[in-house]
């Protein structure tokens, strides 16, 4: 087969990609579902967090809090099916979003197929978001969109289509705060791009502002007159780094700028690697010709220009603000326009052995990926495999009603919490409870000391309890568990 009659076929295939990005996240949602009843640790952060509140004092945004609640009130309570859909719906809402901008973009099916797959060569994406992220999973889903809004935007979209953008960049905003960094390199983008600029900046922007205000006003006028509880989690960018600390300059965020170009690498490198590898192949016997499409060529430049203004504003806030750390996750919505802009750049949909191979090495990824995370639980001592019931029995026979549970890590909280009826997490914003039941996992006689300072003015109210229970599955490891009961 030639490469263009290639081409031709892979276009009418691509015109199913929606329902093949449904298929593959309703697999991944019954996976979730079936392979254990436990919550990880991004999920577990929302209980008793799920009441309506404009802020919950951990430094998020609260619009994954609220969705949170929505779907246990579907689901009838039912924590891991609400997370498990909520955040495979959010996973495929970005996919297709993927998809419809490359197919608006080019008016070619191929392209949103590509631009879809891109994402499951990206680990944060295909691995740590589908498994572990909660707030990301929201806020790279509002890139997408907002990417999606702007390029409908520039192919002649209407009010719709800045509505559309407006709503994007608050949910966004609503799900983590560093999208402003992307809605910043957005717009200096537009405006160093004279044919995006023309499109973007008329007077229908100003309905995408007076959305924007009053979706993102109310969390706003709460988080400035609660700065210390919107700002606490800022005390993380001051970690520092074993590789990069030696690097340390005082005042200057050096170090954390050798860790955010280590991190750039982990969050794009693979996908980098196997486009232009791909790439090179297919010049040996068939070079690209120059994009003759120049709306298209537009469009590409834009996407490059976001991703480069993005990093370069972080890379400044990174080195002014003395960071010391950055975690690959950080770069999320900054590196999110990245696969456009490789797409885009050059029309490849058009040579047929290219896109046969970028799309066949995305389909073994996620087959890969669909056998490979369930594996971590069922052969080794992952949290998903944790016995949390049979630990739970051990301990309620020590734990009467209205008792906080404390422990090291809120995950384990979180999951006797769902296992212990008339129990709640222990939090700073209740420091006094009448019981606390702390649980530690360790071979220590007491409460260790970041347990113990928190249990000031209590005294013991039962002996040391000890469950020790094997692992769920296959991994043959035991889970050893003490709580002792503690009254006020």
């Amino acid at each position: 087969m030639t490469d263009s009659g290639l081409a031709e076929r892979l276009e009418r295939f691509a015109r199913f990609t929606p329902f093949a990005i449904l298929a593959y996240f309703v697999l991944q949602t019954v996976i979730r579902v079936t392979l254990s009843p436990n919550l990880e640790v991004d999920e577990a952060q929302f209980v008793g967090a799920t009441h309506f509140a404009l802020g919950y004092g951990n430094a998020h945004p609260p619009l994954y809090n609220w969705l949170v609640a929505t779907f246990l009130w579907l689901t009838g309570g039912n924590w891991p099916l609400a997370v498990a859909i909520l955040k495979n719906t959010l996973l495929a809402t970005a996919y297709l979003l993927a998809f419809d901008l490359g197919r608006r973009a080019t008016g070619k099916a191929l392209t949103g197929a590509l631009c879809a797959a891109s994402f499951l060569l990206l680990p944060q994406i295909v691995w740590h978001a589908q498994i572990t992220h909660a707030h990301t999973v929201l806020l790279l889903t509002a890139v997408v969109a907002t990417c999606h809004a702007l390029t409908v935007i520039i192919r002649g979209g209407g009010m719709g289509a800045f509505l559309w953008l407006g709503s994007a960049i608050a949910v966004g905003a609503l799900a983590k705060y560093n999208m402003l960094i992307f809605v910043a390199a957005v717009f200096m983008a537009v405006a160093a791009t004279p044919e995006i600029r023309r499109r973007v900046l008329r007077p229908q922007l100003g309905g995408s502002a007076a959305l924007f205000a009053v979706l993102f006003g109310p969390h706003a006028v709460w988080a400035l007159g609660n700065i210390e509880a919107s700002t606490n989690r800022l005390s993380k960018l001051q970690v520092t780094d074993d590789i990069w600390s030696r690097f340390d300059v005082p005042f200057l965020g050096l170090d954390g700028l050798l860790s955010m170009a280590e991190m750039t690498l982990a969050w794009a490198a693979s996908l980098v690697i196997v486009w232009f590898a791909i790439h090179w192949l297919e010049r040996k016997h068939a070079p690209l010709t120059e994009n003759a499409d120049l709306a298209r060529a537009a469009v590409a430049r834009f996407f490059g220009r976001v991703t480069l203004i993005g990093m370069a504003l972080f890379a400044a806030g990174v080195l002014a603000g003395d960071v010391s750390l950055v975690r690959e996750r950080y770069l999320t919505p900054i590196l999110m326009s990245l696969p456009f802009w490789l797409v885009l750049a050059r029309p490849i949909e058009s040579h047929g052995r290219f896109a046969a191979r970028f799309l066949g090495t995305a389909a073994i990824v996620a087959l890969l990926v669909t056998i490979a995370w369930p594996m971590t639980a069922i052969i080794g001592p992952h949290r998903f495999a944790l016995p949390y019931q049979a630990i739970a029995e051990d301990f309620v026979s020590i734990t009467p009603e209205n008792t906080a549970i404390l422990t090291h890590r809120q995950v384990h909280a979180a999951n006797l919490v769902l296992n212990m009826p008339e129990t709640y997490v222990w939090t700073e914003e209740n420091k006094e409870p009448e019981n606390v039941l702390a649980v530690w996992r360790a071979d220590d006689a007491a409460p260790p000391d970041f347990l113990r300072y928190r249990i000031e003015g209590y005294t013991p109210e039962s002996d040391r309890v000890t469950a020790h229970h094997r692992y769920m599955y296959f991994s043959g490891e035991f889970a050893l568990f003490h709580a002792q009961l503690f009254r006020r």
